[in-house]
């Protein structure tokens, strides 16, 4: 409670940046300035004139409401709207019209609801040092065993140096995201590569059935998986 109490009173403090902080945010390509709170710093965006830009750096472009987790706090600080930029693993917060750039080393866990939908993220530094995924999206949560997603961004550009070259010089952010299965038991985090992969680490799965190629990228498909390793077990 204390926590979040602290939190409050540094959006209070930061409310008459908002205005700034709209501004700032309204470009692409993300660059940190931190700032004096120990939890969150004021964003600041670097605008790249030199390029058009196609897709996006975010989870979801849109601000969404939902809530976050400060390490070692049990409660979840709700009333403020999200918005994840994968490409920079960054954490962005908006309360009381201010935007802040989370610490990801002080966010535990947040929660982005997009309609119906909840994505719920937690931070691999806490669940899976090893990894060194920064934050990473639970698709399936079992007793035993769940399924993580690990959502990345790549960046291509098309570069034209040629003086009346008429093509455009474009930066664009394409979807990428690697699956792992996470046992209780003693496996830990198992990436999903192949079928030949999940064999040698479960391999009780060659009673599933069939499991292509297609199927492990399939975000359906792979609690499936969970849910029979859950029984074998």
């Amino acid at each position: 409670m204390k926590l979040a109490t602290t939190l409050l009173m540094f959006f209070l403090i930061f409310n008459s940046y908002s205005q700034l902080q709209g501004n700032l945010l309204s470009q692409n390509a993300l660059q940190r300035n931190l700032g004096s709170s120990p939890a969150f710093s004021m964003v600041q965006v670097k605008a790249n004139n030199e390029y058009n830009t196609e897709g996006s750096t975010y989870f979801i472009k849109e601000l969404k409401p939902g809530k976050i987790k400060i390490i070692k706090n049990d409660s979840y600080i709700e009333g403020v709207e999200l918005r994840y930029d994968i490409f920079y693993d960054q954490l962005q917060v908006k309360a009381n019209d201010v935007f802040f750039a989370a610490e990801n080393e002080l966010i535990s866990d947040f929660v982005i609801n997009d309609g119906a939908v909840s994505y719920w993220f937690h931070n691999s530094r806490t669940y899976a040092p090893d990894l060194q995924l920064g934050y990473i999206r639970s698709i399936y949560k079992g007793a035993q065993v769940s399924i993580f997603a690990n959502d990345t961004k790549r960046e291509r550009k098309t570069d034209s140096s040629e003086p009346y070259s008429s093509v455009d010089n474009t930066i664009e952010y394409l979807d990428e995201t690697d699956y792992y299965i996470y046992t209780s038991l003693d496996k830990g985090f198992v990436e999903v590569k192949s079928k030949k992969k999940l064999l040698e680490s479960f391999p009780s799965l060659k009673d599933f059935g069939n499991i292509s190629k297609s199927k492990l990228k399939d975000e359906k498909f792979l609690p499936e998986l969970a849910m029979f390793l859950e029984k074998s077990n």
